[in-house]
């Protein structure tokens, strides 16, 4: 390989690797609990590609966790505006307007979660829907309550997006197995 070709392909690859290294680092941030950051390089990153629902949904997740609750609501907002089907955007539009204190609004986008491939994801909404619905039976929440509550839901939610990966790649496992057993289930070992 020629010099120049080298460097030309160690160019692209910069080149790639810094494209996505934005979105990578604020997503990093994200995850750290680095807010402040995260927003920060989401907004460059948005900048260069305005359309990041990514981009556009975690800048969301991180002002809600910054606690710009408004500012969130106005991220998710843009995200279903644009009638993008970003089941997450719901949910967390529901979580911010929980924040700010409008069950009812929590509970309208909460409920339009809706990802076939996900069913143990939209159970366990369904549940915190009703357990929330339960709460509020019993007596008047605060603000604060609301807030643990949030919480509560955003964190059932993820376990229930680990119990979803989990069988997901235990069903994976097995479709494999079946197919490395040599035949296409009529009996037979070479489908003649």
């Amino acid at each position: 390989m020629t010099k120049k070709n080298y460097m030309m392909i160690l160019f692209s690859a910069i080149v790639f690797l810094t494209g996505c290294s934005g979105l990578t680092k604020a997503n990093a941030r994200l995850e750290q609990k680095k807010y402040g950051e995260a927003i920060q390089l989401y907004h460059e990153y948005l900048q260069q590609h305005p359309e990041s629902t990514e981009a556009r949904r975690n800048i969301g997740v991180a002002y809600l966790k910054s606690g710009q609750t408004d500012k969130a609501v106005a991220e998710f907002k843009s995200i279903l505006e644009k009638k993008i089907k970003d089941p997450y955007s719901s949910l967390y539009l529901g979580l911010a307007y929980l924040y700010k204190g409008d069950v009812s609004e929590a509970v309208t986008f909460m409920e339009r979660f809706k990802n076939p491939r996900q069913p143990l994801v939209e159970e366990e909404i369904r549940n915190q829907i009703n357990l929330l619905q339960a709460d509020l039976s019993e007596k008047n929440l605060s603000d604060e309550d609301l807030i643990v509550i949030a919480n509560r839901i955003e964190k059932a939610v993820e376990l229930a997006v680990a119990r979803q990966k989990q069988a997901d790649r235990e069903a994976l496992d097995t479709n494999t197995e079946e197919d490395d057993s040599g035949g296409g289930g009529d009996g037979g070992g070479c489908g003649c």
